[in-house]
Formats: structure tokens, sequence, C-alpha cells
């Protein structure tokens, strides 16, 4: 459904999800991701892990953010005093 940037350049992971996991998304209550790696082992002898913290992680700042970005398209609308239309963007 999304996968991570690798390796993260300002210490963000950042995935953008495929559209079609917005009908899984509970609006009232948790939605649950799961995470895995893409390759089980990279036979490099070395453990692969990274570390996720809960919402309510003691340490604010080790908590997750969840930031969502959108985009408003620019419509044609009618105005009042000269009848023409003008572009919001």
């Amino acid at each position: 459904m999304g996968s991570f940037t690798s390796p993260p350049s300002s210490g963000w992971y950042r995935a953008i999800l495929d559209p079609a996991v917005n009908a899984d998304i509970h609006l009232g209550g948790l939605t649950p991701y799961r995470l895995r790696f893409k390759l089980d082992d990279d036979n490099n002898n070395v453990a692969d892990y990274i570390k996720f913290f809960r919402g309510d992680y003691a340490t604010a700042s080790y908590r997750p953010v969840l930031t969502i970005q959108y985009y408003v398209a620019s419509m044609e609308i009618p105005t009042v005093d000269d009848g023409g239309k003008k572009s919001i963007e």
C-alpha cells in the first residue's frame, strides 16, 4: 500500500499511501498499520531493524507524527460585483 523512501535524508521516513487504503481508515477509532521489510534478510550478518514508538510514548519527541497534505484544485466562481468569474487558487 506504500513504501518508505530509503534512506531518509532528513531523519524522517516518508511513505505515500495508495488511495485504496482510504476505505480502510477507521474514522471513529484506531487504524493499525503493519510494517515489513522488502527483503527478509540481506545476508550481511547484521540485524535488520527499525524503531517506531507509540503515540503515547513517554518522550514526546519520539512519538510518531502523521502529516497529511492535500491540495484544492482551482475553480471558477461567480462574483457578485461584476457578474464575471474569477479563478481561485
